[in-house]
């Protein structure tokens, strides 16, 4: 196989023409990283529709880059973080390098979206336990024929109080009656 530098074209043996895989280097995979932590996939659930959308973006954005040259898919740039990932975990010498300080906090970013998703999902049972006791609570008001929404509030009835008012302006006015009597 010969290779065509200008087009990035390899000529097989057989005098067909296919395009030649890209090298990865370190700034590509510098490059590819920022976009993830612009991106964020990991904070969408594997396998979900916006998270293969969050890697064609970082793909297509990627390719439309003017300061290097990519020609990488979706799961190229998915497989690819795969990789330099599983290398980083797997070295005893972690540097401190542009690309390991950016897949260190990526790596975090990912473990919090997956905390976050998990707490989620044991916060879900909670609650739809009140939201199932606050639909209880309506029926049973709706049952008992208290109907809060299209009802008018009633107006309290104070006549026990004033009643009560009434009976204390008697009983002071006794008071002020026996106080003249005896000062006079």
């Amino acid at each position: 196989m010969s290779k065509n530098i200008s087009d990035s074209t390899e000529t097989r043996d057989d005098g067909t023409q296919t395009k030649a895989p890209m090298k990865w280097t370190e700034k590509h995979d510098v490059l590819l990283c920022k976009q993830i932590l612009c991106e964020e996939p990991h904070k969408y659930k594997k396998s979900s529709v916006n998270r293969g959308k969050a890697w064609s973006t970082i793909a297509d954005t990627l390719n439309y880059s003017q300061d290097l040259t990519f020609k990488v898919t979706q799961r190229s740039v998915r497989d690819r973080f795969r990789l330099i990932q599983k290398k980083y975990k797997s070295r005893n010498d972690k540097g401190t390098t542009d690309l390991d300080d950016l897949i260190e906090e990526i790596t975090e970013k990912g473990r919090a979206a997956v905390d976050n998703r998990k707490k989620s999902e044991t916060d879900r049972p909670k609650a739809e336990e009140a939201k199932k006791r606050e639909s209880q609570s309506t029926k049973r008001l709706h049952e008992e024929g208290d109907d809060w929404k299209n009802n008018e509030r009633k107006k309290p009835d104070h006549s026990k109080l004033v009643q009560l008012l009434k009976q204390l302006q008697e009983q002071l006015q006794v008071i002020l009656v026996i106080l003249k009597q005896q000062q006079g």
